[in-house]
């Protein structure tokens, strides 16, 4: 079990027996149903190196997974050194956001110089 969340039953002397086993068992945070898989156009897919589902909610293609590692590109699922994944969306997607609607925003979230704490610098 590659399960970060389940934990190990451990019997105890106030339990009335042990838990009933267990066969192919899955997380219910973990696992999500095939039937509500990824079709290719939503905004879950799992990765394609160890299968762990990512969603995403926002920003480029470029998806890093918790579970194995691997640097992919969501909007085609092919994976890639972390160095390449930039290079592969914008030449063969035509930029950071070529799998959906998640363009960038502008930066109004960001002051326009982080450095300049006291207005004099330009």
């Amino acid at each position: 079990m590659e399960c970060g969340l389940a934990k190990q039953y451990m019997e105890r002397d106030c339990a009335r027996r042990a838990p009933p086993e267990l066969e192919n068992w899955r997380c219910g945070d973990c696992y999500i149903p095939p039937q509500t898989q990824s079709n290719g156009d939503d905004n879950i897919k799992p990765c394609p190196g160890c299968g762990t589902m990512a969603e995403k909610i926002g920003g480029c293609d470029h998806i890093q997974c918790t579970g194995c590692g691997t640097h992919w590109c969501f909007f085609c699922g092919g994976m890639f050194p972390e160095k390449d994944i930039y290079r592969h969306m914008s030449e063969a997607h035509g930029g950071y956001f070529g799998g959906g609607d998640w363009d960038w925003d502008g930066d109004e979230d960001f002051e326009d110089n982080p450095w300049d704490i006291d207005g004099q610098v330009e």
